[in-house]
């Protein structure tokens, strides 16, 4: 078993980083943003989950700027194929050559899937109050944002635990109050790749344009990000 999840955890490794190193290639005018998270859920019930997410991510060129992440969020479950998110999510991140900031960010959502397909439509409407604070003066930009997401997925079992899942989101941004902090953005597409290894263990890989301005049709993306996710999951479930 250790070999079988160490064989599939170097696969999904290794088509990342070859991402990585071929795909900044093509344009370098766009900014490139690699991250890596690790995420643990438990499950007090089905319905209700506690879980907390930690990463980093770097901006590989321009001004090359390091983030660090801590997320602890909540998931309720509200009734057939609705549940509701809330958390607090940090953002720290060490600049090269202006002043390091630090994020608050506590968020909302409501997370559900409509209409009843065989391959899901699934809907996300986030809020969120965002306090970005420059760590040198201690001042802070402040604003609300909302987000809604839609996207779909399709997965297929390779045994009774064992699943590969690929999925495609978009997602639009709205600033609704107050000025933006250091990291702005109005629209993200995202290629994921999910490989469940057992039913407590999940790898992900996800590819993803994001786009400043929503009409700059003449900037079809600004930044490009891949990012390597490690799922693990505990309680009942």
């Amino acid at each position: 078993m250790k070999s079988f999840f160490y064989r599939n955890f170097l696969i999904v490794l290794f088509y990342f980083l070859s991402s990585l190193s071929v795909f900044p290639q093509v344009n370098s005018d766009y900014v490139t943003q690699v991250g890596m998270d690790f995420v643990s859920s438990y499950y007090f019930s089905p319905a209700f989950q506690v879980t907390g997410e930690v990463g980093v991510e770097r901006q590989m060129n321009n001004n090359g700027w390091k983030q660090f992440i801590f997320n602890p969020y909540i998931r309720t479950w509200l009734g057939t194929r609705i549940n509701f998110y809330a958390g607090i999510g940090n953002y720290y991140t060490v600049n090269k050559y202006v002043d390091n900031r630090w994020e608050i960010r506590p968020h909302q959502s409501v997370v559900f899937a409509w209409p009843k397909l065989v391959v899901p439509i699934r809907h996300r409407i986030r809020l969120e109050e965002r306090f970005d604070f420059n760590t040198n003066t201690w001042t802070s930009k402040n604003s609300i944002r909302g987000r809604y997401r839609i996207g779909t997925a399709y997965r297929w079992r390779t045994t009774e635990t064992k699943y590969w899942e690929a999925d495609l989101t978009f997602e639009f941004f709205f600033n609704l109050w107050g000025v933006e902090g250091e990291f702005q953005e109005q629209a993200r597409i995202s290629l994921g790749v999910d490989r469940g290894l057992k039913r407590n263990l999940v790898l992900r890989f996800e590819l993803t344009w994001v786009k400043e301005k929503l009409f700059n049709f003449s900037e079809p993306y600004k930044d490009v990000e891949f990012k390597f996710k490690v799922y693990r999951f505990y309680g009942i479930f």
